[in-house]
């Protein structure tokens, strides 16, 4: 069955400087695919805590550069290929990721894998079963993306680190399955990020089956979220979860939403 496993909720470094969360990105599984997402800090001891196997991941994707979403991607490809003595899998990034001087990834292990991909949201890639579609944010990093993962069984949206942006509804319109980074609370603003009100309005315009809250900032961390997302469940009649470290969530099969 198709998965979620939230290896850590971290959504800024002084939530993760005092390590009140992990910040491990997450890993999904579709249609026996393992995808592991934005690979931050503690992104290896995060996936064996879950217990799961590094060497099963068959692409590792990272939305942007900032160290929460791509500090640990070197590790994970290194993992996944047995340092390129097993080369295969492949890595997709942003712009800033992948390419260029500052690349976060080292040459060496550019080599590990079978595929290197930079991103340009509106483009697709296909995994075995799965379609992988880039979409564009509005954050700190310019060339950031977010992910639309697409299977017989489920449409999902992973929105990254992004602002509002008059057209994020309709990017994501579609997806029965909808996962939010969002760093702070309702009359709290950050250029590049979402807070809870721009959230639950991205939830009810989308109106996804299930949606998943994470990377939570500091000022959000310390508020109930489950009673947060009871809330927001309530007025948007979507099922919200406020995801928490080590979560692992089972995806049913959903009808695509119109």
């Amino acid at each position: 069955m198709n998965s979620i496993v939230f290896l850590g909720t971290a959504g800024d470094v002084e939530v993760m400087a005092r390590q009140q969360l992990a910040s491990g990105g997450l890993v999904l599984d579709l249609e026996g695919n393992q995808f592991h997402l934005d690979p931050g800090p503690g992104a290896l001891s995060g996936m064996k805590a879950a217990g799961l196997s590094a060497r099963e991941t068959i692409a590792v994707l990272v939305s942007n550069d900032s160290v929460l979403r791509s500090n640990d991607v070197n590790a994970c490809v290194s993992a996944m290929t047995l340092d390129g003595i097993d080369k295969h899998g492949v890595l997709l990034g942003s712009h800033s990721v992948i390419e260029g001087d500052n690349s976060i990834i080292r040459s060496v292990y550019k080599r590990c894998v079978e595929g290197l991909v930079a991103l340009n949201p509106g483009q697709k890639v296909g995994i075995n079963e799965v379609t992988i579609m880039p979409m564009r944010t509005a954050g700190q990093d310019e060339t950031g993306v977010g992910f639309r993962f697409s299977t017989e069984k489920v449409a999902l949206g992973y929105v990254g680190d992004t602002r509002w942006y008059e057209t994020i509804a309709h990017d994501y319109k579609g997806c029965n399955v909808l996962i939010i980074n969002v760093k702070h609370p309702a009359g709290t603003s950050e250029e590049g990020f979402l807070n809870t009100e721009e959230a639950e309005a991205l939830i009810m315009e989308v109106k996804p089956k299930i949606a998943y809250l994470t990377s939570y900032g500091s000022k959000l961390v310390t508020q109930d979220l489950r009673d947060l997302a009871r809330q927001m469940q309530r007025r948007t009649k979507v099922d919200v979860t406020a995801a928490k470290d080590g979560q692992k969530a089972k995806l049913p099969v959903l009808p695509k939403t119109k």
